[in-house]
């Protein structure tokens, strides 16, 4: 037999593998959801002391810091024990990535992700198979709680790497009809992805909120109709509730937040009854935190989160830079997942081009494969004017300007923009101390969309 053929077959059993991996999953995750608050929190307990006694004895980073610290991994017992451990910054592990990973992890077993959004700063993750299973569980979680079938089609707006690979990779289950996912690239024009909804007939369509407001605008502006999902679910960015407004009033559907990130995957999401959003507290540990002390129950907090489920990379105490709360509420749904709720976050400005065209800030922050940038910041002075700022990394040189430009001129639909890119020692907050990867200065006087 071929070496490329062998080579297609194991991919397929190792796929079939994971793939059932993650129905298993989902099912023991579908009934830990109901489980009372107490047993959750044993089950979440006893997940957190296994992964501090991997991190220590496997993980360069963890071991430094605790022998500094004078910690052994046995006075980490329960989650109140979590604040004996410094915060993780998304900084402190670009300094030295691989300082986080773990020796016995099987690299050829893992693969690499890179974070991208409104912090402006790519980073890149590693995960092993056990977490991407679980990631995988959780989603299917999300998925069906939120009154999602199997035989669904469904219609995903994301990045356009991986718009392409679903047009040549289709899952075995997607021909039975099952899970039938349609990827659109976010950087597409408005009419074409209108084109495409309203030829596709789909029935959950998901998406970053800013990409869904600028499809339901132009769905009321000219009258569209024949888009008729029955659900509609968002992710990777604040949901304003203008937002969530509009996009209720265009398809007429039940919007489902979810928030999650890069790093952990979705671990909260609305359920039907949207008291807040479920925390997957059998995979994470939740924390807000102001000046490092955690804070009351319903007041204000920076949100940290412990990963649970990544032995090739753990994650402890990581800040994702928004602000939360945690909710006593009980939800009327009965589930034993506690609330968490959402006050500010990833935020980036929409854009007007030269022809008065709006765009989501996700056409042109997607920088994460661009290699030699360790954080960046874009800046709309005026339509036609873009000001690019760039801290470089060990691995920056001129093709590094070149493909930046490229992939921001690709975002703006083939306008014509200048675009002056500026090499910078770090990247100043905004007032509010966000940090946000798109700012523009241009007054929003146009209503014409991406189209």
């Amino acid at each position: 037999m071929p070496f490329r053929q062998r080579t297609q077959i194991k991919r397929f059993i190792h796929k079939s593998f994971s793939r059932l991996g993650q129905a298993k999953g989902y099912f023991d995750l579908k009934k830990s959801q109901w489980l009372a608050r107490p047993k959750l929190k044993k089950i979440q307990e006893k997940k957190l002391r296994n992964i501090i006694k991997h991190a220590y004895n496997n993980v360069e980073y963890y071991h430094a810091l605790f022998k500094s610290l004078n910690l052994h991994p046995t006075d980490v017992k329960n989650v109140d024990d979590l604040c004996k451990i410094p915060i993780l910054t998304r900084l402190q592990i670009q300094k030295d990535p691989e300082k986080i990973i773990a020796h016995d992890a099987d690299r050829k077993r893992c693969i690499t992700s890179r974070t991208s959004g409104s912090t402006g700063r790519p980073l890149v993750l590693t995960f092993d198979d056990d977490a991407l299973i679980n990631r995988g569980s959780r989603s299917l979680r999300h998925f069906f709680e939120s009154g999602c079938h199997l035989n669904d089609k469904i219609v995903r707006f994301t990045s356009p790497s991986r718009s392409l690979r679903s047009r040549t990779h289709t899952p075995w289950f997607n021909q039975l009809g099952f899970l039938r996912r349609k990827h659109l690239s976010v950087l597409d024009k408005i009419d074409n992805n209108i084109s495409s909804l309203l030829a596709y007939s789909p029935d959950v369509i998901e998406g970053y909120p800013s990409t869904l407001w600028l499809i339901a605008n132009t769905v009321q502006d000219k009258q569209i109709e024949g888009i008729n999902p029955r659900i509609v679910c968002c992710t990777a960015e604040l949901l304003p509730q203008d937002v969530r407004k509009k996009i209720n009033s265009a398809f007429e559907v039940e919007l489902f937040d979810q928030y999650g990130s890069v790093e952990f995957g979705t671990f909260a999401w609305e359920c039907q009854e949207h008291n807040g959003y479920h925390m997957d507290i059998e995979s994470v540990v939740v924390e807000f935190l102001r000046n490092g002390e955690n804070v009351s129950p319903e007041e204000k907090g920076e949100i940290v989160v412990s990963g649970l489920f990544n032995l090739a990379m753990p994650l402890i105490r990581y800040s994702l830079g928004d602000i939360g709360r945690f909710s006593t509420e009980r939800c009327s749904c009965g589930r034993g997942l506690p609330l968490m709720k959402i006050i500010d976050g990833r935020t980036d400005d929409f854009l007007v081009l030269p022809s008065g065209t709006i765009i989501s800030p996700r056409n042109i922050n997607l920088l994460e494969y661009v290699d030699g940038i360790a954080a960046y910041r874009i800046v709309q002075k005026e339509r036609d004017k873009l000001e690019v700022q760039v801290v470089a990394d060990s691995g920056f040189s001129p093709e590094t300007i070149s493909r930046t430009r490229d992939r921001i001129l690709r975002g703006c639909l083939g306008e014509d923009i200048e675009i002056n890119v500026e090499i910078v020692d770090e990247i100043p907050r905004d007032i509010s101390g966000k940090m946000r990867s798109v700012v523009s200065e241009v007054k929003k006087t146009s209503t014409t969309q991406s189209g």
